[in-house]
């Protein structure tokens, strides 16, 4: 008669053990890089920037990454001189103001301002003699992104984001609406 001869038992256990052990760690680390790269996503860091610049007709605001002061610079109009579509202003009465802002004011502005320019609010306020104009910037290195909203009468009224950045500096500073 013929036998089959019988494996040793132990050797299969224990390899199957180490397929086990492999397996899971396998899929372990699969799934640790997954998690990361979801989380990355969620902690992704704000964009650097330099400077954004808040411009209307009767002001311009300056606010620098590295610095902690606002440079407000104001002044009165002695006249205006409008082609279709173009406005010229003569100003008068220049000011400049330096103002203290703390850093966490810094970031919540920064946040509005990238908010406004990637989401702008197509609106339908609309006034004549091309009053309340503002335009939005954020500068980095060489680039530049803007918003602009024209002849909307009071630029605070626009969106949400827009009431949100008037209050933050209006606390610190007065701003012209228009």
């Amino acid at each position: 008669m013929l036998r089959r001869q019988r494996r040793n038992s132990k050797s299969i256990d224990d390899m199957t053990k180490y397929l086990i052990i492999i397996l899971i760690s396998s899929l372990t680390i699969f799934s640790c890089n997954d998690s990361e790269k979801s989380t990355s996503n969620i902690d992704k860091p704000q964009p650097k920037w330099d400077k954004i610049t808040l411009r209307t007709d009767f002001q311009s605001i300056d606010i620098y990454a590295d610095r902690d002061t606002i440079i407000n610079n104001t002044w009165g109009l002695k006249d205006s001189l409008v082609k279709p579509g173009e406005v010229w202003h003569i100003p008068t009465n220049k000011k400049q103001e330096r103002i203290y802002l703390e850093p966490a004011n810094k970031d919540t502005i920064h946040s509005l301002v990238m908010d406004i320019i990637t989401k702008p609010v197509f609106t339908d306020q609309s006034v004549t003699c091309y009053a309340g104009n503002i335009r939005i910037c954020v500068q980095s290195n060489n680039t530049e992104l803007c918003c602009r909203y024209s002849s909307v009468g009071d630029w605070t009224t626009v969106s949400a984001n827009t009431r949100k950045l008037y209050t933050i500096l209006s606390g610190k500073t007065r701003i012209s609406t228009q």
